[in-house]
């Protein structure tokens, strides 16, 4: 998986997740997520790239990831990157931030 000068768009980000997640080979990264109770993003403690589960809810957000919200209509950015051995995709959008990433 090689994106490098490509436009990175919800369709890359959804074939990413479909090619990948089922193989076990998707990881995430969370930075920050929407707090009701402040009605602010908040820094999350980050421990590194977990192993991305499947999520059964709220699918169109998700894209299947548990972790995940993508707001759609524009509202989400994307960028792309090489790093330590993965292929990463950063999505921030006004929900928070996170990273998805494939090893090799």
């Amino acid at each position: 998986m090689n994106l490098s000068g490509k436009k990175i768009t919800r369709a890359t980000v959804k074939k990413v997740i479909k090619d990948n997640l089922d193989a076990g080979k998707l990881f995430i990264q969370c930075y920050q997520r929407f707090s009701g109770m402040t009605d602010m993003c908040e820094n999350v403690e980050n421990n590194g790239f977990e192993i991305a589960l499947k999520s059964e809810r709220h699918m169109e957000n998700t894209l299947g990831i548990q972790g995940a919200w993508f707001v759609g209509s524009g509202g989400d950015y994307f960028t792309y990157e090489v790093r330590d051995g993965f292929h990463i995709i950063g999505v921030s959008n006004c929900c928070g931030s996170f990273e998805i990433a494939v090893k090799g």
